[in-house]
């Protein structure tokens, strides 16, 4: 999918905020299930480098203002710097599919430890 969501993440006594795409929420190519994929949950956190945030990332998937339930969504983290792992796959990246509700839920998500700023995209 093409559909991005966003989350910032600050490491060191980091704190996790929704923050806006700078295009707003995505939009689906013609013919894909989803219209749009929005951050819905896992924000504002907090937690020192080298270590799991209390709460998974969540991502909306919508359609003409409904859910949309069996879509594949992945979460992204950056590969260098600072970053982290998701708890099922051990790398930088997951894939999550929309339950009934439309809500693409991560794995547990612990930061690396480099300090710094980063983006999650779903």
């Amino acid at each position: 999918m093409n559909h991005k969501a966003c989350w910032t993440i600050l490491v060191a006594i980091c704190l996790m905020g929704l923050v806006n795409c700078t295009t707003g929420d995505r939009t689906a190519l013609a013919g894909s299930a989803a219209a749009a994929i929005t951050a819905t949950s896992g924000t504002p956190q907090s937690h020192a480098i080298s270590g799991a945030f209390a709460a998974p990332l969540v991502a909306a998937v919508t359609k003409n203002g409904s859910s949309v339930t069996g879509v594949a969504v992945t979460f992204t983290a950056p590969t260098t710097g600072a970053s982290g792992i998701f708890a099922d796959t051990g790398t930088n990246s997951t894939t999550a599919t929309t339950d009934a509700s439309g809500l693409a839920t991560s794995a547990v998500f612990s930061a690396n430890g480099t300090v710094g700023t980063y983006t999650v995209l779903a």
